[in-house]
């Protein structure tokens, strides 16, 4: 029986996890944003979108599609991205 996983959970990988927020950080950096604009978009103070971005806090299925719809990409572009 295959269980599901909760949609605030995300399932840790420390590489990718690492390289994944250093390209957020990137994308964030190139776009022009501040870490408090898209942590007021994500509903999050600056923070806790800070805690995401640094790695010390695990992105959920939800930060993602909050990002996604942020910087207007697609969920499996934002993901498959690399800078």
């Amino acid at each position: 029986v295959m269980q599901r996983v909760p949609r605030n959970k995300v399932i840790q990988h420390p590489q990718e996890h690492e390289a994944f927020c250093a390209y957020l950080r990137q994308l964030r950096t190139n776009y022009g944003f501040t870490q408090a604009k898209v942590a007021q978009a994500l509903n999050l103070s600056r923070p806790q979108y800070s805690a995401l971005e640094s790695g010390r806090s695990m992105l959920t299925f939800d930060h993602l599609c909050g990002l996604s719809d942020f910087y207007k990409l697609e969920l499996f572009e934002l993901t498959a991205r690399r800078l």
